[in-house]
């Protein structure tokens, strides 16, 4: 017989999905009715989309490039690491092959092809049509983006400043969104770096170990977060608790570690044979940063980045803010000496938003933060997108 008690049990969740639905479509919380509705109608727009890719400019193939690298994976091992996909593709057996960008190996580590090989299964099986399985994997993409949103702008209040209240959540909006619906994965691991950031901003050090080691594991730019792990595992490992708690962290702590290890193996083979293979510049969309310090035309633009980075980070550390500080610097020399720049790689900045405790220090973050895309030209245009969906509805 069910418990009497039951119903008692239950009418917290109950209480919970009523404000979630009061909150998200009945525009109690208009800003969240707001993105609740528009996840519908962005679903609605994948359902509909008429591209193969099903993506949103019916140019990017990423998400088709990890689903097959995955399944290939199975059948070559780790050869998907340091051997250009063209030359992998001949013996690999798919219903649906995908090889493009077939000069490089694969640039993304161990956990991308994890999170790819369900699909990848799928599409080279038979399971699903190859359309549809591209359509699932924007969607994952596109409830990580809003997930990401929610997070990062999880904590700021109506009495904040225009800019932190209105401004930068729409900057987080139109940067996860437009990304997802383009099949960037990128979202997935970024989602996992935001979370990792709450986590450790709320002390729960062994929640924070592990969303982060998922991120770093699932992408190589989540390094530039790296402190944050840093930090946590050494938290973990000199936490004084009872002997049962004190195996469990050191067990995370060696798991971490070679998940680590790992990223930085796939990480150091896949480059060296990049490096034994040189790309022409701008093949493919191939090119160094705006501020790349290797390359002389860009110094003017270089300085000016540095002293504004300088700047900021100064500032952190006069707030006591070092981990931020930290991350901005790391962001810096990713930027000066990155060579496969392209504007999506800003999406890892966007997490340093909410690393700030201080709502006056988290401001000034947001203002370098917005600077650095705008002079990266990472600001998507809503009337862009806008003129996306009607070429995508009028052909």
């Amino acid at each position: 017989m069910p418990n009497g008690n039951s119903h008692i049990e239950i009418k917290p969740y109950l209480l919970k999905l009523e404000r979630f639905f009061l909150d998200y479509f009945l525009f109690d919380n208009k800003i969240r009715s707001f993105f609740g509705w528009s996840f519908i109608f962005w679903v609605l727009v994948l359902l509909f989309n008429p591209y193969y890719f099903a993506d949103l400019q019916l140019v990017y193939t990423d998400h088709m490039r990890h689903e097959y690298v995955s399944w290939a994976f199975l059948q070559v091992g780790f050869k998907v690491f340091t051997v250009p996909l063209g030359e992998i593709a001949p013996g690999v057996v798919a219903r649906n092959p995908h090889p493009t960008w077939e000069m490089v190996p694969s640039l993304y580590p161990l956990g991308m092809i994890l999170y790819f090989l369900p699909f990848g299964i799928l599409s080279n099986l038979g399971v699903l049509p190859d359309v549809i399985v591209h359509k699932i994997m924007v969607l994952s993409f596109l409830f990580a983006a809003y997930l990401c949103v929610h997070h990062l702008t999880f904590d700021l209040h109506e009495d904040t400043g225009l800019f932190t209240r209105i401004i930068a959540p729409t900057v987080f909006y139109f940067s996860t969104v437009f990304w997802a619906l383009n099949g960037f994965y990128d979202v997935i691991p970024l989602l996992f770096v935001v979370l990792s950031i709450r986590r450790f901003k709320d002390g729960d050090f062994f929640k924070g170990v592990i969303f982060s080691t998922v991120a770093f594991f699932m992408h190589y730019r989540a390094l530039m977060y790296s402190p944050l792990l840093l930090k946590g595992l050494l938290s973990l490992w000199m936490k004084k608790d009872d002997y049962s708690r004190v195996l469990v962290n050191r067990a995370l702590t060696a798991v971490s570690s070679l998940a680590l290890v790992l990223t930085i193996y796939t990480l150091s083979i896949s480059y060296r044979s990049l490096l034994s293979r040189p790309i022409p510049y701008g093949v493919g969309g191939w090119a160094t940063s705006p501020v790349y310090l290797l390359n002389l035309g860009d110094v003017p633009l270089f300085m000016l980045f540095m002293i504004l980075s300088i700047v900021a980070g100064s500032y952190l550390v006069g707030q006591g803010e070092f981990l931020s500080a930290t991350i901005i610097f790391l962001i810096w020399v990713y930027l000066s000496l990155v060579f496969n720049w392209r504007i999506w790689h800003c999406l890892f900045f966007l997490p340093l938003a909410i690393m700030p405790v201080d709502e006056s220090v988290r401001e000034g973050v947001l203002l370098w933060l917005l600077f650095t895309m705008y002079y990266f030209n990472c600001l998507i245009d809503p009337l862009y997108v806008i003129s996306l969906l009607v070429r995508m509805f009028s052909g």
